[in-house]
């Protein structure tokens, strides 16, 4: 019916038109049943983005939906739930799907698949189709190929979404540069050793204390709290080996009593890469949350005394890839299941939304994590984008940079809008290079690294100091505490929430 009805408006507008060739290129591979090429699908991504803010799968028609799953790897996200089970998003922490009704639901699904998967195949043999099933959270990915299975999908009634998860939008101008990890996804976090002597100042017993600290005094308030029984799971690139700030080094005198524990959830074929990753983004971000307090220049963190756990759950700081959606997702997935976990730092993100991420981080929330997104920073290609996800979601506490200027102004490449909640100061005004010092991936000598991820986990390392002080505490009293102690409270701004957070006021009150 859907068919008929594109099919008849194709036609008037070609009647109307006496001309074959005034009919689009777009509306002719949708009666031709091809798939549109990348171009005109990122165009209607980008259109959709300006249009609402954020871009999610359910915006696009099944013919755009099937043609991304053609330009890219074919994986395609299924969530399920039975006929009978209503509002799987707010109860998805206490669901059990290996239930008769939840498996019955799943299986469903995986047969209509099957079947019309074969029926498609031109060559008449049946083709295997890989199904992947998640543990204990109701979706699996299949590879696929026929728009009628897509069609399928999106009306049967035990789909809660259908996406497509290798799709992303390629930034042609800069990947066509020969440093793409180094200049646009976040990788470089090399030592250092020109950073300005007013970017810095050495306290006892010898570390170097980033500028931005002191503008949120946070040394003031280790004389309350270091973050000591707290632990933070910070969800990035993993951590670099031949940093031994954050392995042998890390427990070290007064930075004793705790422990870092390493991860990866990032799929490589049938199994998963070690927790190293080859991205330096995940060390400077856990540098930032919890680096000790050493003696040899090495830059400290924020809760130097809290407990880490690194999960390496993407290769760079863009959820792009199918591989880095199931990554992340299982991530936040473990953190949630560590009953030590407090809080949740995820200096990472994409513009698009990606339901099965965030089944995983309202999975999260409803087991009690306080999880920290970063609102985005990107080139000018996506500049203009508001927040990005997940930390659009109302599940996340969104964070990002801001300069020294008088007034309010988000960093260079930060991203700002409705759904921020605190902004971090890690930029000097109009001064782009003089941002915040953390771990470099090696060595004593400090990187310096911007944005919003920094913001982030500088954030998540305050949430850190503050819940140290009264374990007893839930996540909410511990937001609490930390927007009674912002520069906007109680007047939340609509680009930048709840503004900057004194760190002294919020392990005081």
């Amino acid at each position: 019916m859907k068919k008929t009805v594109l099919i008849l408006a194709v036609l008037a507008i070609s009647l109307y038109s006496c001309q074959e060739e005034n009919i689009s290129l777009q509306e002719q591979a949708i009666l031709a049943e091809e798939p549109l090429s990348r171009s005109a699908i990122n165009d209607i991504i980008i259109s959709l983005l300006k249009e609402n803010g954020s871009f999610q799968w359910s915006m696009v028609n099944d013919h755009v939906l099937w043609s991304a799953l053609r330009q890219s790897d074919g994986m395609l996200t299924v969530g399920y739930r039975p006929e009978s089970i209503q509002n799987v998003a707010g109860r998805i922490h206490s669901l059990n799907i290996h239930t008769d009704e939840w498996k019955e639901a799943c299986k469903s699904l995986e047969k209509m698949i099957f079947l019309t998967e074969s029926a498609g195949n031109i060559n008449g043999a049946k083709r295997k189709t890989a199904i992947i099933e998640n543990s204990s959270l109701p979706y699996f990915d299949v590879q696929i190929r026929e728009l009628v299975t897509v069609e399928k999908l999106r009306s049967h009634p035990n789909t809660r979404y259908i996406e497509p998860s290798g799709y992303s939008i390629e930034e042609e101008a800069v990947r066509t540069g020969a440093k793409i990890e180094d200049s646009i996804f976040g990788c470089d976090n090399r030592p250092n050793k020109d950073i300005p002597e007013d970017d810095f100042r050495t306290i006892t017993p010898g570390a170097k204390v980033s500028w931005t600290y002191d503008l949120m005094n946070i040394p003031q308030a280790w004389q309350y709290s270091t973050g000591r029984n707290t632990t933070v799971a910070v969800i990035d690139t993993g951590v670099s080996p031949n940093q031994p700030k954050l392995g042998s080094q890390f427990a070290t005198i007064p930075s004793d009593g705790r422990s870092i524990f390493k991860f990866s959830t990032y799929p490589s074929g049938s199994s998963t890469d070690g927790p190293s990753g080859r991205c330096g983004h995940g060390t400077a971000m856990i540098g930032t949350v919890g680096a000790p307090l050493s003696s040899d220049g090495s830059a400290v963190g924020v809760a130097y005394n809290a407990n880490i756990i690194g999960i390496r759950g993407t290769s760079d700081v863009v959820i792009s890839t199918s591989r880095e959606k199931t990554g992340v997702a299982n991530a936040i997935k473990l953190a949630a299941d560590n009953p030590q976990v407090d809080i949740i730092s995820m200096s990472i993100g994409d513009v698009f939304y990606n339901s099965k991420i965030a089944d995983a981080i309202r999975y999260a929330d409803g087991k009690g994590k306080l999880i920290f997104a970063a609102a985005g920073t990107s080139t000018a290609f996506t500049n203009w984008v508001g927040v990005i996800f997940p930390a659009n979601m109302n599940e996340t506490i969104a964070v990002t940079g801001v300069t020294t200027a008088s007034r309010y102004r988000r960093c260079n490449n930060c991203h700002s809008g409705r759904e921020v909640d605190f902004t971090v100061i890690m930029q000097r005004a109009r001064k782009a290079g003089r941002v915040a010092l953390t771990l470099a991936d090696e060595g004593n000598v400090p990187s310096v690294v911007g944005g919003s991820s920094i913001a982030t986990a500088t954030m998540a390392g305050v949430a850190a100091m503050v819940w140290s002080l009264d374990p007893s505490m839930n996540k909410n009293q511990v937001l609490e505490k930390l927007k009674k102690a912002s520069d906007l409270y109680p007047n939340k701004n609509r680009s930048f929430g709840w503004g900057n957070v004194d760190a002294l006021k919020a392990v005081q009150n």
